[in-house]
């Protein structure tokens, strides 16, 4: 386990760089929002505004790549509570942005897993009260 201070409170964006053996310019990279986004070889990743939320937050599909994401390219999402139960589920998106309206949602982590184009991508966020 490593800790980083961000200099934000709270939470912060972290990034880490190491060597592996993927074709992707022979780097895996990790993202951390404030409570965790994947990001994998120069694809895509996910962000959350507000998070921790209390009532909707944004999920952004974002990549550090121009030519990945087109616009009107469709996507996928899926919502998943601590017990792994499906809350929500979308198909079909094609901005880059979706709202998600948590209000009568229990306080806890979700996670999102996150289809685009032949790419898995998972996230959470925290609801709070």
């Amino acid at each position: 386990m490593a800790g980083v201070y961000t200099g934000y409170n709270p939470g912060g964006n972290v990034k880490v760089y190491a060597n592996t053996c993927c074709e992707c310019e022979d780097k895996l990279r990790i993202l951390s929002a404030y409570v965790g986004t994947y990001y994998y070889c120069g694809g895509y990743y996910m962000s959350f505004v507000p998070n921790p939320t209390t009532g909707e937050t944004i999920m952004e599909l974002k990549t550090d790549k121009i030519d990945t994401y087109t616009e009107g390219d469709e996507w996928e999402a899926e919502i998943f509570n601590q017990q792994m139960l499906l809350m929500h589920k979308t198909t079909r998106l094609k901005d880059k942005t979706y709202t998600i309206n948590v209000s009568g949602w229990k306080e806890g982590i979700y996670y999102v897993r996150v289809r685009v184009k032949d790419e898995l991508l998972f996230g959470k966020f925290i609801v709070t009260r």
